[in-house]
């Protein structure tokens, strides 16, 4: 099939006509439509599509990564991130590796098949090339394997020897005559890069090779930095060679938003979306000299163009309501919170101080698995070097957690999971980060996980504190890396983390997993769970207790799966975790399971062995039923595992009925 050639547009695309704001930007005449669904910007997605009951259906996305001389580029990442249809959450799944030949291959997982837009970011970890940004064409759904390869420019890394500036900066002298003012103390890269290692290329705007709006709004020309990288403050000044262009010629600056691009004054720029920022003019030697508000924003693609005569300069960036735009992910409304303390009585910190150890012993709950999995109890896991929101680095770990004293005050603990190369990540980590005061003030200990860095590589908690401290600031929390966390990597392994960004929420009172974000809608009520104690909102434990619990405890986790034939009986999910039934019934079987939504909100599905979650189907959704009132049901066929689960940690007594 042949690919839709278009932008990486995450928080929507948009064009630009007559009257809009100048700073959306739109591609060339006669580029694909910019929905990458074959409809024209503004039209409806096509009808829905390979067993999706909204949007398309997507299992797998498949390509050849080659660099611009043709050669296969092994190792290269191809990271797919879709705009999921039924909640319009977007999902960052785990970045496929190029093998020896440069081929790479993205199986989808089932929860985030069904999609209304996806997008490819392709990159080469050791920063060789710069980053491509594009969005794919889902016509080919739901297995899409093109045949034109991504193509990857090589940068190279500078002609000129570094220069010292006034500032104390210097002038780095980069590939096709352009040079830049670097302040390394404000270059942001993320992992482990710096200055030394800026590269860059000047490519042709009329380069077939290049995806839909890479070419940009007629450029006259186009310049790829490597590795991608933010400024911290005031934009680089920047002169670029223009020997096309007559002395005094006004030129407009736009710059592509990549994985973080903010410009002077904090605005961030959409990952993939061009925006025009400023404008220039040609000196007689042919240079355009781009200082103050024309200063380099950020290191990714930089375009520019002359501008006719009475053109008015850019306006400055997109608005959130600017014409065609368009919105960002809705997130679900937040519950009340309870009133911030006064003054007088501000909330604990988020780490507690040194504490005396606990009276008598304490032994952490038994029967955890290696790595952590939803309704078991959360490994022991360790951290030598963990950030407190001060800056303060201390070791910190879960046994600690459970068993000292200091940390009494908290009824569960939330895992903010992430990635530096995920676009989808920020938003989510900073929408936390508004809420963490009253997460904190309910009883809610954050912890941030960042995985691994912009070059995929585990994280330190050295870097991942670096990167969260530009999102989240002083938000009372923990940061680690996971490349810190003992047992080795035990998150990024863990079956819960298929996607990014994702979350997970541990009752402190008997360390067991008790809700993931895969199994709701929007974000996790981590203050909700925190203010129940880790009972869910659905009342708590104070309608369940040990009388309602069903015959067949210990019932806890798969392996422990009841054998149930026809029949009822009485049970209740009461420590919120999970029941696990096994069904032996050859054919057509129907299962209701009976319960008061006011005592707690239950759930009941299918359960996948090998993921350790709710089994999907065809269409994305979980097989089972989970409304929001009184009872479920539903029918299936043949052998199966059953979980009956409290939605965000809820408990609650019910009857459960098998019949054929």
């Amino acid at each position: 099939m042949r690919r839709a050639l278009l932008a990486f547009c995450l928080f929507g695309c948009a064009t630009r006509s007559a009257g809009d704001d100048p700073t959306l930007l739109e591609g060339p005449e006669g580029a694909p439509p910019l929905n990458g669904s074959g409809a024209a910007p503004g039209e409806a997605l096509p009808p829905p599509a390979n067993g999706c009951a909204v949007g398309v259906g997507l299992d797998r996305v498949a390509g050849q990564i080659e660099d611009d001389a043709g050669l296969a580029v092994p190792g290269a990442r191809a990271q797919l991130c879709v705009r999921r249809a039924a909640d319009g959450n977007l999902l960052c799944l785990r970045p496929g590796a190029a093998d020896a030949t440069g081929r790479f291959e993205i199986a989808v997982p089932a929860e985030a098949r069904c999609v209304s837009r996806a997008t490819l970011r392709v990159v080469q970890p050791d920063g060789l090339y710069a980053a491509l940004y594009c969005e794919l064409g889902l016509e080919g759904a739901p297995d899409i394997d093109d045949d034109a390869p991504w193509v990857l420019f090589r940068a190279s890394r500078g002609g000129l020897d570094p220069q010292p500036t006034p500032g104390g900066g210097q002038t780095v002298g980069l590939s096709g005559g352009i040079q830049v003012d670097v302040s390394p103390d404000r270059l942001y890269f993320g992992g482990d890069g710096d200055a030394s290692t800026l590269g860059g290329r000047r490519i042709s705007p009329a380069d077939p090779r290049l995806c839909g709006t890479l070419l940009g709004p007629g450029f006259d020309g186009l310049y790829a930095f490597s590795p991608e990288a933010d400024v911290d403050g005031p934009g680089f000044a920047l002169r670029v060679p223009t020997p096309e262009l007559a002395p005094g010629t006004r030129v407009a600056f736009s710059v592509l938003g990549g994985l973080s691009c903010t410009l002077s004054d904090g605005t961030p720029v959409p990952e993939g979306q061009w925006v025009e920022y400023g404008v220039a003019e040609v000196g007689a030697d042919h240079f355009v000299k781009a200082r103050g508000d024309a200063g380099l924003p950020c290191l990714t693609w930089l375009g520019w163009r002359a501008l006719d005569p009475d053109e008015a300069p850019p306006a400055g960036p997109p608005s959130a309501d600017a014409p065609g735009a368009l919105p960002p992910p809705v997130l679900p409304d937040e519950p009340d919170e309870p009133e911030d303390p006064s003054p007088e009585d501000p909330p604990p910190p988020s780490t507690p101080p040194p504490a005396a150890p606990p009276a008598g012993p304490c032994t952490y709950p038994a029967g955890a698995p290696q790595t952590p999995r939803t309704g078991q109890v959360m490994p022991a896991l360790t951290w030598a070097d963990a950030y407190d929101a001060d800056g303060s680095i201390g070791a910190f770990s879960m046994e600690d957690v459970f068993c000292d004293p200091a940390y009494a005050r908290y009824t569960t603990i939330a895992f903010i999971v992430g990635a530096e190369w995920c676009p989808s990540c920020p938003d989510y980590i900073r929408e936390v980060a508004q809420q963490a005061s009253a997460i904190d003030a309910a009883g809610g200990l954050i912890v941030f996980v960042e995985t691994e860095d912009n070059s995929y590589r585990p994280d330190s908690s050295r870097s991942a504190n670096s990167y969260l401290s530009r999102l989240i600031a002083d938000a009372p929390s923990i940061r680690v890396g996971d490349g810190d966390t003992r047992p080795a990597r035990a998150i990024y392994n863990s079956p819960i983390i298929q996607s990014f960004p994702t979350a997970f929420v541990v009752r402190r009172s008997d360390m067991r997993v008790i809700a993931d974000q895969n199994q709701v809608a929007g974000m996790l009520d981590f203050a909700g769970l925190a203010r129940g104690g880790g009972g869910g909102g659905g009342g708590g434990g104070a309608s369940c207790g040990p009388d309602d619990e069903e015959p067949y405890e210990p019932n806890d986790s798969a392996a422990q799966a009841a054998r149930i034939g026809a029949g009822t009986f009485a049970g209740g999910v009461c420590d919120g975790g999970s029941d696990f039934y096994r069904v032996d019934l050859a054919g057509a079987w129907r299962l209701d399971l009976t319960f008061r939504h006011a005592d707690g909100d239950l759930d009941v599905y299918v359960w996948d062995e090998r993921t350790g979650r709710p089994a999907n189907g065809a269409n994305g959704r979980p097989l089972g039923s989970d409304s929001a009132t009184d009872n479920e049901s539903f029918q299936y066929q043949g052998p199966a595992i059953v979980a009956v689960l409290g939605y965000q940690g809820a408990t609650a007594p019910y009857r459960l009925t098998l019949s054929q």
